[in-house]
């Protein structure tokens, strides 16, 4: 995990134009009812518990969501950290995926909004939420492994269709990308720096396919803040 974070700290993107997805470019797509049963466990939504921050939760939607309110409350007032907390707990006792989805939205019924402020924080916090959901699942279920270990090149697209510019999903729509496929962008990290490991190398970096049509990859915060970051929290007891 450290390896990880630090080669995230480490890495930048150079500007450049988007490559085209040609007949000799191989993607694998996934969502949550992919025709192939077998790689739905690299959508959110699938029913594979996962453990992150010491909590365990139903799926990775879950801990997504749960751990958006549940971190952003340890920043906050009193008052709001108790709103928060109760919106993450919410999230934990979703039925399904869908519904934890639902209750980590801003809809006046089931979800909460988010302050501008607190919308910034989320969106430097969410990429290293990602990554912990996709490391656990790595490391805990042999059938993830096999999925990324059968596509060892392949560029992985969490494929969605709708909204005009797609953040943690995407499509290809003549040739191009479409969305910033963040999703996608994680495991294609993990399933990196998982092979330099297994390899006895250090990971460093190197391109991925298609990883150069993503933006901002140079701003995900470095896992040496975040770690300092928690570790004055425990210090705290918080």
């Amino acid at each position: 995990m450290k390896i990880f974070f630090s080669q995230i700290k480490q890495e930048s993107v150079k500007s450049m134009s988007p490559p085209r997805y040609t007949s000799d470019r191989s993607v694998l797509k996934f969502f949550s009812r992919s025709k192939d049963a077998s790689v739905r466990i690299l959508s959110n939504f699938s029913k594979h518990r996962v453990s992150v921050s010491g909590f365990s939760y139903a799926s990775g939607e879950h801990a997504f969501q749960s751990e958006k309110f549940l971190r952003l409350a340890k920043d906050a007032t009193a008052e709001r950290s108790r709103v928060l907390t109760a919106q993450s707990d919410k999230v934990k006792l979703a039925e399904g995926p869908l519904e934890a989805k639902r209750c980590g939205g801003k809809s006046k019924a089931k979800g909460l909004l988010l302050t501008t402020e607190e919308q910034k924080k989320w969106g430097k916090e969410s990429m290293i939420v990602q990554a912990e959901i996709c490391n656990y699942k790595f490391n805990n279920y042999p059938e993830c492994r096999v999925v990324l270990e059968q596509h060892p090149t392949h560029y992985l697209l969490h494929q969605e269709n709708r909204g005009k510019e797609p953040v943690w999903g995407g499509r290809i729509k003549d040739g191009a990308l479409v969305g910033k496929n963040k999703l996608g962008v994680v495991w294609m990290k993990v399933r990196r720096m998982n092979k330099k490991k297994a390899s006895g190398r250090r990971p460093k970096a190197e391109p991925e396919a298609g990883r150069e049509m993503i933006p901002g990859i140079s701003t995900w915060p470095g896992y040496i803040l975040f770690k300092k970051k928690r570790e004055a929290e425990k210090a705290r007891g918080i």
